[in-house]
């Protein structure tokens, strides 16, 4: 076992939006940027969508938008 971040695109997807789901939980501003750049979109937003989940939140995909609602609170995901 080595010490170096995994390359399966699935942890990548994972840790990503561990990582997003959080941050967008705390966020009060209406647009974040995903910190996802690897090569399985869908896998990404099926995790997010989880974790937002865990976090009272849901997952809208409308328009080619994907946004992220809290509550009142709607947050635009925009990718790199």
């Amino acid at each position: 076992m080595e010490n170096r971040p995994s390359k399966i695109p699935r942890d990548i997807a994972t840790k990503a939006a561990l990582n997003d789901a959080a941050a967008l939980a705390s966020m009060v501003t209406d647009e974040f940027r995903s910190s996802y750049a690897g090569t399985e979109p869908n896998e990404y937003l099926r995790v997010l969508r989880s974790y937002v989940a865990g976090f009272a939140g849901t997952l809208e995909a409308r328009d080619g938008a994907v946004v992220a609602v809290f509550g009142e609170r709607r947050i635009r995901i925009r990718f790199s």
